[in-house]
């Protein structure tokens, strides 16, 4: 099975995506941090990585690191994913 990435600040979210990756009988590493994802990046090349696009301290963070993946992992699919999770009038 797969190895893969998950990479979002809202550890909860994280959690309920990997356990349905783990279910399916793939190995899941969850991070919440782009930094603490470049860091895994650096011991092993996942197979897939699943992005969150913003994060609190910086809402380009994500298309950044997307960028940054892209460069030394040309062919490792990436699925960003985002949730607005405040209501608008």
């Amino acid at each position: 099975m797969a190895y893969l990435l998950i990479v979002d600040d809202d550890p909860e979210f994280a959690s309920s995506v990997a356990t349905v990756g783990q279910a399916d009988g793939h190995e899941v590493v969850t991070v919440h941090t782009p930094a603490e994802a470049l860091a895994s990046l650096a011991q092993r090349r996942p197979d897939g990585i699943l992005l969150d696009v913003m994060f609190p301290e910086d809402p380009t963070a994500g298309f950044q690191m997307a960028r940054e993946v892209r460069r030394k992992f040309s062919q490792v699919p990436i699925l960003m994913l985002t949730a607005v999770n405040q209501e608008f009038p």
